[in-house]
């Protein structure tokens, strides 16, 4: 077996503790990742705002169609009828929602949509 330690007082690493732990069975910090799946609301909002390029793609089409001011709008309502008519009527059914929702629901409800932003 191999271990990792610190050179100059040849002590074991934290990392070769939770590999041990492994074999031992235990729980170990070093080695797990929270799930992604559990993002906070507001971390949530703050993906669609920043990193899932929808408003890059709002920005594409307002310089295509530059010359008519409701293409933002119009994309933005085919995107509301497709998640209304599509995505929300199947969303009960998807067990990550309903894990985030049990787990999230009751404390985001006692506030406002806009504590989130």
């Amino acid at each position: 077996m191999y271990l990792i330690c610190v050179a100059y007082t040849e002590d074991d690493t934290s990392f070769t503790n939770d590999l041990l732990g492994i074999v031992d069975d235990l729980q170990v910090d070093a080695l797990s990742s929270p799930s992604s799946r559990d993002n906070s609301l507001k971390q949530s909002i703050d993906y669609l705002k920043n990193n899932s390029g929808l408003f890059s793609v709002l920005y594409k089409v307002s310089s295509i169609w530059y010359l008519d001011n409701t293409v933002e709008q119009r994309l933005l309502e085919h995107l509301y009828k497709a998640y209304t008519n599509d995505y929300k009527p199947e969303a009960y059914k998807n067990k990550d929602i309903n894990y985030w929702l049990n787990k999230h629901k009751e404390e985001l409800s006692s506030g406002k949509l806009e504590d989130s932003f």
